[in-house]
C-alpha cells in the first residue's frame, strides 16, 4: 500500500507539473499573440492619430484664410468710364459675414454739364461670405446735376442737388490664388426727392461695372 500510494503521488505530481506548464505555455503564447497583436496595430494606431492631427490642423489653417474672414475690404473703379471721362469708384467694408457697408462716388463733367453723386451703401449677402457673391444694396446719398440740363431748340441751364435712395442687384468675384482681384457687376435705379428743374428726371437706372482689390 505505501508503494501504491506513492506511485498515485507521483502521478498526480507529475500531472499536475503537466497541466502547470500546460497553463504557462498557453499563458506565454497568450502573452506573445497580444504583444505581437499589439506590435501590429500600433502603427496603424499611429497613423490613425497622425492622420487626425493632421486633418485637424489642415481644417484650421483652411478657416484662418477663408475669403470670407482674409478679405474684409474692397477698393474698386469703373475703368471703362473713365476712357469717355465718367468716373466713378467705391470702397467697401465688410461688418460681418452677410453685411456690409460702402461708400460710392461719381464725377461727369463734360464741358456743359456736370453730374455728382455721393452714396452710402449697406449691402446684404444671402450666401454669408461678404463681400464675396451675390449682394443686395440699399443706397442714399445726394446728386447733383448743374449744365444744360435740356436742350432741344434752346437750352434750359440750371443745378439742382437733390436726395437720391436706391436699390441695387450686385455680384462680386474675388480672382486669384489669394483672391485679391475683384471683378464686380450690376444693376439697379435710384429715385430722385426734391424739387427739381426742368429737364431733371425723377428716377435714374444705375449700372455697375467694376475692377479693383481686395485686402
Amino acid at each position: 500500500p505505501t508503494v501504491a500510494c506513492y506511485i498515485r503521488a507521483t502521478d498526480y505530481d507529475r500531472n499536475t507539473s503537466a497541466r502547470m506548464r500546460s497553463l504557462m505555455m498557453h499563458s506565454s503564447s497568450g502573452r506573445y499573440m497580444r504583444t505581437k497583436l499589439c506590435t501590429r496595430l500600433a502603427p496603424v494606431i499611429a497613423l490613425v492619430v497622425i492622420s487626425s492631427s493632421t486633418l485637424h490642423a489642415q481644417a484650421a489653417s483652411g478657416a484662418a484664410v477663408a475669403p470670407d474672414t482674409a478679405r474684409r475690404n474692397l477698393a474698386v473703379i469703373n475703368p471703362f468710364g473713365a476712357i469717355f471721362s465718367f468716373f466713378s469708384g467705391e470702397y467697401e467694408h465688410a461688418l460681418s459675414r452677410s453685411a456690409s457697408v460702402g461708400l460710392a462716388g461719381t464725377y461727369y463733367a463734360p464741358s456743359d454739364f456736370k453730374y455728382v453723386t455721393s452714396e452710402v451703401k449697406l449691402r446684404y449677402y444671402p450666401s454669408e461670405h461678404a463681400p464675396e457673391g451675390f449682394s443686395v444694396a440699399l443706397s442714399a446719398g445726394m446728386t447733383h446735376v448743374s449744365g444744360d440740363l435740356l436742350c432741344f431748340d434752346v437750352c434750359d441751364t440750371g443745378t439742382t442737388n437733390r436726395p437720391t435712395a436706391g436699390f441695387e442687384l450686385d455680384y462680386n468675384w474675388l480672382l486669384g490664388p489669394s483672391r485679391r482681384f475683384v471683378v464686380g457687376t450690376g444693376f439697379g435705379a435710384k429715385r430722385l426727392f426734391g424739387s427739381k428743374t426742368s429737364g431733371s428726371a425723377d428716377g435714374l437706372p444705375t449700372v455697375r461695372l467694376v475692377l479693383g482689390v481686395a485686402f
